[in-house]
């Protein structure tokens, strides 16, 4: 993972020509969700840029190349239903609606039969419902169609738990024997986060991992531009193991 990380590192280097599509397309169509997931963990942090989001941003790459990279990215991460849903609050968020981007990610969400997580994680990450949004920003046999689509979205059906934090260790005790394979574990390390997700996790706590490091953020009153970076245990990143202490 750590030699593929560096090969796509490299091809993002500034060129007069642009970016180096190759790496990409090598490797992220041969590999599988599983080992992609590592590669992504180990990118995100090593690039400068602080994630692998923001570094695909910084690249001579087409919007739709970058997208399935980024598509491709979080299906490896288990994290499809949330992208999704930020792209939906990104095509109606602020002056106007990006109607193309409204519309191809309602197609995707409908077509891959993701509609009723992706407007659970929307009510989750924005607090108002997908519906609300849809209504106040598209008109017409449009709206009409979307809220077709959408269907039912009363959030007190969509069973969100509260999610509230214990601390296990900190400074000098943070050590690798601490965490548990039956959990998830939210490590911060002061130049980032770190939400690990052990390999007997409840597929619950697996699909919301990175949820619950952003409720740690707000918590804790850090920046929402905080690095967060998902690990499945048994993945490697370089950082985190550097970070976290043997028993």
């Amino acid at each position: 993972a750590a030699e593929q990380a560096a090969l796509l590192l490299k091809a993002t280097e500034k060129k007069l020509v642009g970016s180096d599509h190759k790496p990409f397309v090598t490797i992220f169509a041969e590999e599988s969700f599983a080992h992609l997931g590592a590669v992504i963990q180990v990118l995100s942090s090593t690039c400068k840029a602080g994630s692998f989001d923001e570094l695909l941003s910084s690249q001579r790459f087409s919007v739709a190349f970058r997208h399935a990279l980024r598509l491709i990215a979080h299906r490896a991460a288990g994290t499809t239903d949330e992208y999704f849903a930020r792209r939906l609050h990104k095509a109606m968020h602020g002056l106007g609606t990006d109607d193309s981007l409204l519309q191809y990610t309602m197609q995707r969400v409908w077509e891959d039969k993701r509609v009723d997580n992706v407007k659970r994680h929307f009510y989750t990450a924005y607090g108002k419902t997908l519906t609300s949004w849809i209504k106040g920003d598209t008109r017409g046999f449009y709206r009409d169609l979307l809220l077709l689509m959408v269907g039912s979205d009363d959030p007190t059906t969509y069973g969100e738990r509260e999610v509230t934090f214990e601390e296990v260790a900190r400074g000098d005790a943070v050590n690798r024997s601490l965490l548990d394979s039956d959990d998830v574990f939210v490590f911060d390390t002061g130049h980032g986060v770190y939400a690990w997700v052990g390999s007997r996790a409840s597929a619950y706590e697996r699909r919301h991992a990175l949820h619950y490091a952003q409720v740690y953020l707000a918590q804790a009153g850090l920046p929402p531009s905080t690095a967060i970076t998902r690990i499945v245990e048994g993945g490697s990143n370089p950082v985190f193991e550097a970070s976290i202490g043997e028993a």
